[in-house]
């Protein structure tokens, strides 16, 4: 059951699996990695590399690695941060990340200082019910079970995009991804892939068995879009 995917600066595709860690996938191997500390949690639901550090969500909260060794550098869960899964990860620049929670909305961390502050999106339970986080320049697009919405930085000026406002296929987002082309990607709760660039939105249609629902996104080197789906395999 595959959560997340993360390209890495080195090129190697990793995922997080539901319960089994890590799955980093090379052109001719599938290697499997689990933290093997079970009081920071085994299901791993997001993941992002920056720097030297490799952020890891679980369950149970935000763990710090080192990418060299991987051994955990900081565990950041309660009462730093509220008892609740780390959905989403994304990282604006050295002083500032990012964090998506389940049912607590989102949080800004100085990885530096260990400063942990809330940033509120919304009033409503679904609007802090984060799926997916993103950073393009200084816009944070953040997906939540009750639409998308576009926090312009440092200013905090939100655009939300719904099936009532602005024609979303569906509410509640599944994955966003910041292409290289400067468009940004989103699957939702539905078989259509989702494309901005600037104002305009582009719906996809993908076909696929059954009732596809898209997930995880990613990026390879040549630019293509990779899709994965909840039961219904990889799409590019």
């Amino acid at each position: 059951d595959i959560k997340v995917l993360c390209l890495d600066r080195e090129g190697h595709l990793w995922t997080g699996n539901y319960g089994t860690g890590l799955t980093q996938i090379l052109p001719r191997l599938f290697t499997v990695t689990r933290p093997g500390y079970s009081e920071y949690g085994n299901a791993v639901f997001s993941v992002k590399s920056s720097g030297d550090f490799r952020w890891i969500g679980t369950e149970r909260g935000l763990l710090q690695l080192d990418r060299k060794s991987g051994r955990v550098l900081t565990f950041y869960g309660p009462p730093r941060l509220p008892a609740d899964t780390v959905t989403a990860i994304c990282v604006r620049n050295e002083h500032d990340l990012w964090i998506g929670t389940g049912r607590h909305g989102t949080w800004r961390l100085d990885p530096a200082t260990g400063t942990l502050t809330r940033f509120q999106l919304g009033d409503e339970q679904l609007e802090n019910s984060i799926t997916s986080l993103e950073m393009q320049g200084d816009a944070l697009w953040a997906g939540t079970k009750n639409g998308l919405c576009r926090v312009m930085l440092p200013v905090g000026t939100k655009q939300w995009y719904t099936i009532g406002q602005g024609g979303l296929p569906h509410n509640k987002i599944n994955c966003i991804l910041a292409g290289k082309d400067g468009k940004v990607w989103v699957t939702l709760h539905s078989n259509i892939l989702v494309s901005f660039e600037g104002e305009r939105m582009k719906k996809i249609p993908v076909s696929g068995n059954g009732n596809l629902e898209l997930g995880p996104l990613a990026e390879d080197d040549a630019g293509g879009i990779w899709a994965g789906s909840l039961g219904g395999g990889l799409f590019r």
